[in-house]
């Protein structure tokens, strides 16, 4: 696995989104990230759920269970 060096703020420039949370603080484009996944049952402290749209998914259904 390679290291990443990105932040919040520069994975959501990079590919155009938008974050969800709306009382986010400008800290948090600046936090590191330290990985990045599509499932978010697999999601860790540090780490970024990226919703997509699949075939038989939609991981915005989810997005909820990411702050549980």
């Amino acid at each position: 696995m390679e290291k990443m060096d990105l932040s919040i703020g520069e994975i959501i420039e990079s590919c155009k989104g938008k974050l969800c949370e709306t009382n986010a603080a400008d800290s948090m484009l600046e936090q590191q990230v330290t990985s990045v996944v599509l499932d978010s049952r697999k999601v860790t402290e540090g780490g970024v759920f990226v919703a997509t749209v699949g075939e038989r998914v939609d991981g915005h259904k989810f997005i909820s269970d990411v702050f549980e």
